[in-house]
């Protein structure tokens, strides 16, 4: 019996064992189905998820995150489709399984997430060495393995392209020195691609100069759904990613030789390789060069490449090819390559150079900004000062006695005449207009103030020598202001403030649902402000709600176009690509006009005409009263962030996203463009006998104008 109950144990041991075994050779074979599970650590990349839509593959997705189970996930913006706190909520939920499996993670904004939404997103300040920034940003300093993952917040306020900002790249540079000294290697990450193979941004080109300094293996993007856009630059290779929503997300792995980028796809339900890259940065690296360049007074550039590795370089100014030669090709010693170039652009006050040597193994590139004071062949326009300031400008400048108002994102204000400081003050982040008001305190006795509203919810009010007179506290980010009479108007996140001037008073205060992005018109006592809800509202100055003209949704409104009045025809433009007159006593639509890539910009009128500007580069003459085009011209750049004004001299202003300024015939159409920056134009105002132009890098310019 003891013999048999022995052989019994045995036997069930061996079944044991065998069970046991396959257990594992099938977990052997489930490890090798994902070849970075050997690697030494690996990172899941996620980006442009646009929560709700499509929300089951964003499950799968976080389901098969939970199943790999990386040490570290990071998202790239887009995380929801219009950024609502509702989207925010939904999205926190469905993240919960990775937090559940004790994943960590962080997020970067995208312009979906911030263009419409109403709260401000962004939550963090950078402090640098030698400057303290108040504008908020969303970033992120990560240590992973032998790894830092720097993430940059590329988003803008209520824009579709991305800027990074002085504040943001004193930061960056701060955290590459840091990685540096303590020997670690970075992976950037954006939502916009910053630059080398594709660029979303107006000033990337500065991360590109900095980045060949330092030991940054990827350069990683969201925004444009598709890993179509790679190249090695300055030895970081630059990639974008496939969109979560359509089931993409990537994984960054490594070894002790290299770094892997994988694609995955839910449907296929497997990883593909896209690309390894050696860690260490001479293999990564097998071009180089030293670029110098000297402007002579002739206006010819002289420029000096000592190079390894290159067989041909490349040179753009402003964008446009100047410049393409072969050279020598060797990867054993460096050689010399000079060239005077003599066909820089002479009509621009601004160029940007981009040198860029080609080799077989990717491109070394780097960038020249060469500055004048007048163009060299049309007098139109002649540079009078350039002033700078700390942060990006957003905020619409006004004028005021003889000089103008500037305020920028970390909260800087600044009255200026001919370029000069007369006095400066310190708010909150500001991204709304700044307003002047007049107010007759005694009989024939008028004062006037400048109001500024910042994201903390402050409206400060500044008498000429830069005293704070008198402040209002709200809850809300101001985001636009519009004087009216005897009243201020208020945009705060979704809600439209009244506040009456002679005792401080908020007499109102409406809840538009959606946010208020740009000031009202006014004129005979009524604001009419669009709101991203669909709405245009007709408020008069006691507060009063008049008339709601629905005119849209969802994205298709006037959200972001402040409207005219002709007679009393509302003329409003909406994204849907329309242009529109309301009559509003008979309260029906009189004409609409179909113009693709309107709705971003205001609509501006002298008389019973108006003037509007297109995404696409085009700007119209309408007249007002029947619809019909007077003129068109197509100015060759998008103007999402800039309207055209009107100048006393029968022309228009308009400032492009490529940093041109087009001086235009109100008669005829017939323009003449300027580059005068290397960033996006963020706004126009006719000022003395010139134009003030407001940059997104902080620079305000002033150009005086030929009569």
């Amino acid at each position: 019996m003891k013999s048999k109950h022995i052989q019994t144990l045995v036997f069930l041991f061996l079944v044991f064992a065998i069970f046991t075994s396959q257990i594992l050779l099938g977990q052997n074979k489930n490890t090798q189905s994902y070849p970075f599970f050997s690697h030494q650590g690996y990172v899941v990349l996620l980006t442009d998820l646009h929560f709700p839509y499509k929300q089951k593959n964003i499950e799968r997705l976080l389901n098969k995150i939970t199943e790999i189970k990386p040490q570290h996930v990071f998202l790239l913006g887009d995380l929801t489709e219009m950024g609502s706190n509702e989207e925010f909520e939904g999205l926190k939920n469905a993240l919960s399984i990775i937090e559940k499996a004790q994943i960590p993670y962080n997020s970067l904004l995208g312009n979906h997430d911030v263009r419409w939404s109403y709260v401000v997103r962004k939550s963090k300040v950078l402090e640098n060495s030698d400057s303290f920034s108040k504008g908020l940003y969303e970033v992120f300093s990560t240590e992973v393995g032998n790894f830092i993952f720097l993430g940059i917040d590329t988003t803008m306020y209520f824009q579709h392209g991305g800027h990074i900002g002085k504040a943001q790249i004193m930061w960056l540079e701060k955290e590459l020195e840091k990685a540096s000294a303590k020997g670690k290697r970075v992976i950037l990450l954006s939502h916009h691609p910053l630059g080398g193979p594709v660029t979303y941004t107006d000033d990337g080109w500065k991360i590109i100069d900095l980045i060949s300094k330092y030991d940054v293996i990827f350069a990683s993007s969201g925004h444009v759904h598709k890993y179509d856009y790679l190249g090695c630059y300055n030895g970081t290779w630059f990639q974008t990613l496939g969109a979560a929503k359509d089931g993409n997300m990537s994984v960054l792995s490594w070894d002790k030789e290299n770094a892997y980028l994988w694609k995955y796809n839910v449907d296929s339900d497997s990883f593909q390789l896209i690309k390894s890259i050696p860690l260490e940065k001479k293999k990564r690296r097998m071009i180089d060069a030293t670029i110098k360049l000297m402007e002579t007074s002739d206006n010819k550039v002289k420029l000096k490449v000592d190079y390894i590795g290159a067989e041909r370089i490349r040179i753009l100014a402003n964008g446009r090819l100047i410049y393409e030669r072969a050279l020598q090709y060797n990867t054993q010693k460096f050689l010399t390559y000079e060239v005077t170039l003599t066909n820089v652009p002479r009509s621009d006050f601004s160029v940007l150079l981009r040198i860029s040597v080609v080799g077989k193994d990717g491109i070394y590139q780097r960038f020249f900004k060469l500055e004048r004071a007048e163009n060299r062949e049309n007098n139109v326009l002649k540079k009078a000062w350039t002033f700078s300031l700390e942060d990006t400008i957003y905020s619409k400048p006004a004028v005021f006695e003889d000089g103008v108002i500037v305020a920028d994102y970390s909260g800087n204000v600044v009255f200026l005449k001919d370029g000069k400081v007369i006095w400066r003050k310190s708010v909150g982040p500001v991204v709304a207009n700044v307003e002047v008001i007049s107010q007759e305190t005694h009989p024939k006795i008028c004062t006037r103030e400048i109001v500024v509203g910042d994201l903390e919810g402050t409206i400060h009010f500044f008498d000429s020598t830069g005293n704070f007179t008198r402040q209002i506290e709200l809850s809300e980010p101001v985001y636009s202001l519009k004087k009216g009479n005897s009243t201020i108007a208020i945009c705060a996140g979704r809600y439209f403030y009244i506040l009456r001037l002679s005792d401080s008073r908020v007499i109102a205060k409406h809840d538009f649902k959606s946010l208020l992005q740009v000031q009202p018109f006014f004129k005979d006592n009524i604001y009419f402000q669009p709101s991203w809800d669909g709405n245009i509202y007709l408020i008069d100055e006691y507060g009063n709600t008049i008339e709601r003209f629905n005119i849209g949704k969802t994205y298709y409104t006037s959200g972001s176009s402040t409207p005219a009045l002709v007679g009393t025809l509302l003329i409003y433009s909406s994204i849907d690509g329309t242009v529109n007159a309301m009559d509003i006593r008979k309260k029906e639509k009189i004409w609409s006009l179909r113009i693709p890539g309107v709705g971003y910009s205001a609509v501006e009128n002298i008389g019973d005409f108006i003037f509007i500007s297109t995404i696409n580069g085009e700007v119209y003459k309408i007249d007002g009263k029947n619809g019909n085009i007077v003129w068109s011209s197509n100015i060759g750049s998008s103007t999402m962030g800039c309207s055209p004004k009107i100048l006393d001299t029968g022309q228009l202003v308009l400032g492009t996203n490529n940093g041109e300024l087009a001086v235009i015939d109100a008669n005829t159409g017939r323009y003449d463009k300027f580059v005068v920056s290397t960033g996006f134009v963020m706004d126009v105002l006719p000022y003395k006998n010139g134009i003030l132009v407001t940059l997104a890098d902080g620079t305000i310019q002033f150009f005086t104008m030929k009569r």
